[in-house]
């Protein structure tokens, strides 16, 4: 009954951001991790990030693999990630359903979705957490201002040197981020 905190990450992000729009009042804050740009979500293939996501959908239609054939497919891919978080990635991908990556490949999967007034429609403060693209991330600095432009009460941090991967990466500056966002709400 109480409003929550809303937590994404990546994609996850998006789904957050879609739930605070949608249920304001279930929304205290959201935090952002890393979203992908508007741009990105209609054609993935346009970025470094369409490669991996066939590759994604090539593993987890691979339910025989094991975690450690998974797990090298994924690093052939050349990921700015350590060995332990490929092997997560891998063991996510083989617990996946395969059908959900198509639509994200081909650029349709989120069809008649308007995500600049998805964030305007988000009414709780919002804890944006940009990576660095340079070092993998996904969100560059003009995509984190059009999605600030869209939000009424937004925070930015910024992570130099840091990928997409933040909460893994840079788990100690990301927790001093939070803990200061979530220590300011009403």
């Amino acid at each position: 009954g109480e409003p929550a905190v809303l937590y994404g990450h990546s994609l996850g992000a998006l789904t957050a951001a879609w739930c605070a729009a949608s249920l304001p009042h279930l929304a205290r804050a959201v935090i952002l991790e890393d979203p992908p740009p508007p741009s990105f979500l209609v054609n993935p293939d346009a970025t470094p990030y369409g490669k991996v996501f066939r590759e994604f959908e090539r593993v987890a239609r691979n339910k025989v693999a094991t975690i450690p054939q998974a797990t090298a497919a994924l690093q052939a891919l050349g990921l700015p990630r350590d060995p332990a978080s490929l092997r997560l990635s891998a063991r996510m991908l083989l617990d996946l359903d395969p059908e959900v990556l198509p639509p994200l490949i081909q650029g349709h999967w989120l069809e008649g979705v308007d995500f600049p007034s998805v964030l305007r429609r988000i009414q709780c403060p919002v804890l944006l957490i940009q990576a660095d693209v340079a070092a993998g991330g996904m969100l560059s600095d003009p995509e984190a201002d059009a999605m600030r432009a869209c939000l009424s009460d937004v925070t930015l941090a910024r992570l130099p040197g840091v990928g997409h991967q933040a909460h893994w990466l840079a788990t100690a500056d990301l927790a001093r981020h939070l803990l200061a966002f979530l220590e300011s709400l009403e």
